[in-house]
């Protein structure tokens, strides 16, 4: 079988490897579509979690459409579309083969498109970092990032009645995508100053919640810079290293805020916030259809991670066909 390999920092390239072996209560699947995570960079680009490479044939891709091809001694029979969730250190979803065990799966129908399918995966991790926050009920909430992950974080929080949500990205086509999916104002920061114009629009207190979707130094500083005093912090987007960071500390401290880390929600028994995310993607509560905006065949993988990595071309979600 095919799979994409990191061969080292920032190279991915197209290979014929062997196939997984089927253990069990594992599924075997064949992968339709994958799409390209903001931490699949971190992972791949920067190095984050990464001992040595090359990393192994389909990591760390964990967001595909697959369909079973062998599901003995399991819940799943041949020629069911599933979502993939698993585990990150078992992630294999740049490969044309998988074996993941059925915990890992959800089924779904084929009423939707496999594109916007493949978007419930990342929806399902933001539901389950939302739950780690207070009520959102009038509490305002800036954002930062409207990569696919910090819109899905925008529609959500509208969904938990947010008094104000202001979302920051430097992209038009993702600030035009944020105020449809209930963003009150969106700030384009390639135009605008953004921490002035939320201390301005907050009169001056900052917001009750801020959200990094990006997970950079900048914007872990920018979060703490732009909270509230006693306010939150959710810190989603994968950090893009394991070094020692420069961090205000002292304006965290003085401001007393509470910092949220999330990771692992792949881990949650039954999966309840990915079967959500299925849900509200099947029901057409959220419309994801303009989400993912550049298709790649697996020959040319790394052009995809390019384009995500470089933001080029009004990129929010590079998927990767099988198909």
């Amino acid at each position: 079988m095919k799979a994409g390999i990191f061969t080292r920092q920032g190279v991915i390239d197209c290979y014929e490897v062997d196939m997984p072996e089927k253990k069990q209560s594992e599924v075997l699947i064949r992968t339709l579509r994958a799409s390209i995570c903001g931490s699949d960079l971190h992972v791949g680009y920067c190095g984050w979690g990464v001992d040595d490479f090359p990393l192994p044939p389909g990591f760390p891709g964990h967001e595909s459409v697959c369909e079973v091809v062998d599901g003995e001694g399991t819940n799943y029979v041949e020629n069911q579309l599933v979502l993939a969730v698993p585990i990150i250190p078992d992630a294999r979803s740049f490969s044309e083969y998988q074996v993941i065990p059925e915990s890992q799966l959800i089924k779904i129908g084929d009423s939707i498109s496999m594109n916007e399918m493949l978007m419930a995966q990342q929806l399902g991790t933001v539901i389950f970092a939302l739950r780690k926050l207070p009520d959102l009920s009038g509490q305002s909430v800036v954002i930062i990032g409207q990569g696919s992950a910090g819109l899905f974080h925008t529609f959500m929080c509208k969904r938990l009645n947010a008094d104000k949500i202001i979302s920051i990205d430097p992209i038009a086509l993702r600030c035009k995508i944020s105020k449809e999916l209930g963003a009150d104002i969106v700030i384009n920061s390639k135009e605008e100053y953004a921490n002035k114009e939320i201390m301005e629009i907050t009169q001056g207190l900052g917001s009750d919640i801020v959200i990094d979707a990006v997970g950079s130094v900048d914007t872990l500083n920018q979060s703490i810079q732009i909270a509230k005093p006693d306010g939150n912090i959710l810190l989603f987007g994968l950090p893009t290293t394991e070094t020692r960071v420069s961090f205000d500390w002292s304006t965290m401290f003085k401001k007393s805020l509470s910092i949220k880390a999330i990771h692992g929600s792949q881990h949650e028994k039954g999966l309840p916030d990915f079967k959500l995310a299925c849900e509200l993607i099947e029901s057409k509560e959220i419309d994801v259809s303009n989400f993912v905006t550049h298709v790649f065949e697996l020959e040319d993988i790394q052009k995809a991670f390019d384009l995500v990595e470089n933001k080029q071309d009004g990129v929010i979600k590079a998927a990767i066909r099988f198909d």
